[in-house]
């Protein structure tokens, strides 16, 4: 080999060394860390144990309300796991679920549960008493009917977004239960769904959809606009979504130990590391700077605090 061919080798290799080293410190620079703060739960049918748990939320005082969804129930619980009340059981009535699989309590005063099996909307108080059931599949408009409520969220203003997996479409409702408008379905260009799992309603209004099928987040405003999408090159399969403040957004994947961090403008920022092996992450909640994360494996909720890295 020449001195030519020589010199030309070694910067190859010198140059591969700093890619491959800055490449390793931008994916170790992830903004934010986890530290387990506690747990809570576990399987049975007694108050304060889970079955077959789908879904969590926390309201704005710190209270987490779960479906429990093989018990056909929802449950209250302090932050760090105290059981407060529980409401519901099998069957069809007002008062009853038949596998409720998703909950919001965003505006500290009303809970909204989507239940799958009788295609209804319960909503409950602060205190998990029974208010009323909603129907989205019986309205005039057939394009606004739901069959198979997935998932169930608010906006600032009390608006209800509901999503449909099986038709692949959301629906927005306004505060007396009447359709306004329906987005992601196979009119929606850009925005067509393909497999919606999830659906969050930020603090300033967007909406944003867990897209198994097309492994990203897509993001609409708050009228059903499509904007743009997020994470198509995380390598995502994403289950679940939720927001800190406007800061950041978090997704987990699909009955998977993942949790991907992005920035409030959708970059992506690396994972989330648990230190918590085999979880099977049915959803995730945040309460300021807690997270909540739902363990479909074992009924439990892991409790984690939120701290800037390095810290």
């Amino acid at each position: 080999m020449g001195d030519h061919s020589r010199s030309v080798s070694a910067v190859l290799v010198i140059a591969w060394f700093f890619c491959a080293g800055a490449l390793s410190a931008q994916e170790s620079r992830v903004p934010l860390q986890l530290r387990y703060t506690g747990s809570w739960g576990g399987t049975g049918s007694e108050k304060g144990r889970l079955h077959q748990a789908r879904a969590i939320a926390v309201d704005p005082a710190g209270d987490v309300f779960i479906c429990d969804t093989g018990n056909h129930r929802i449950q209250k619980f302090s932050l760090y796991g105290r059981f407060i009340v529980h409401a519901g059981g099998f069957g069809w009535g007002e008062d009853q679920f038949d596998r409720p699989v998703s909950i919001t309590a965003r505006n500290g005063l009303d809970v909204y549960v989507a239940d799958v099996n009788t295609n209804r909307i319960l909503r409950y108080d602060k205190d998990c008493h029974f208010i009323s059931v909603f129907s989205p599949a019986d309205t005039d408009d057939g394009d606004a009917g739901i069959e198979y409520p997935e998932a169930v969220d608010i906006n600032p203003l009390g608006e209800l977004y509901i999503l449909d997996s099986i038709n692949k479409k959301a629906v927005k409702y306004d505060r007396t239960g009447m359709p306004v408008v329906v987005f992601g379905d196979f009119g929606g260009g850009e925005g067509r769904l393909r497999d919606p799992a999830d659906l969050h309603v930020d603090g300033s209004g967007k909406v944003l959809i867990a897209d198994r099928g097309e492994h990203c987040l897509k993001v609409y405003d708050m009228y059903g606009n499509y904007l743009h999408d997020i994470g198509r090159d995380a390598d995502m399969d994403p289950g679940t979504v939720t927001t800190i403040a406007s800061d950041y957004i978090i997704c987990a994947d699909h009955m998977a130990p993942t949790i991907r961090l992005f920035s409030g403008a959708g970059v992506y920022a690396g994972i989330l590391d648990t230190g918590i092996p085999g979880l099977v992450i049915a959803d995730i909640a945040v309460y300021q700077r807690f997270l909540a994360v739902l363990d479909a494996g074992t009924d439990t909720v892991y409790l984690f605090t939120i701290a800037d890295a390095g810290e």
